[in-house]
């Protein structure tokens, strides 16, 4: 799957079960797939890292939006993020609006990204 493939809006989130950030952010994501439901795809990117232990911090953590694995890091060296956890904020016709690389988010967080960059409003 490549970015320019995806029609959003979409937050894509890279990430890995050894990231302690990335362990920490997860539940926002889920919060957002949740709450703003079809109007924003949410996918995850599991990136180098060990398919079994993030299978099972997915289940642990009840996370439900599609996932991907990218063990080489294309994506990451693509959008030339320095690590983990990184956040890329695709619009409708598949161009990258904002890569968040400044650590963990939160579900405010979050919803002020995706409504500043994208122009959806989260509910509450």
């Amino acid at each position: 799957m490549r970015l320019g493939d995806i029609r959003g809006p979409a937050v894509v989130n890279l990430w890995a079960a050894w990231c302690q950030p990335c362990r920490q952010e997860l539940p926002a994501f889920q919060w957002l797939a949740t709450r703003a439901g079809p109007a924003v795809h949410v996918i995850g990117v599991d990136t180098r890292d060990d398919r079994d232990a993030a299978a099972a911090l997915g289940s642990d953590l009840g996370v439900s939006f599609p996932m991907l694995v990218d063990v080489a890091e294309t994506l990451r060296i693509q959008v030339r993020s320095p690590g983990l956890p990184s956040t890329i904020l695709v619009d409708g016709a598949g161009r990258i609006r904002h890569v968040h690389i400044a650590g963990a988010l939160d579900e405010a967080a979050l919803a002020d990204l995706v409504q500043r960059y994208l122009g959806v409003q989260v509910p509450a």
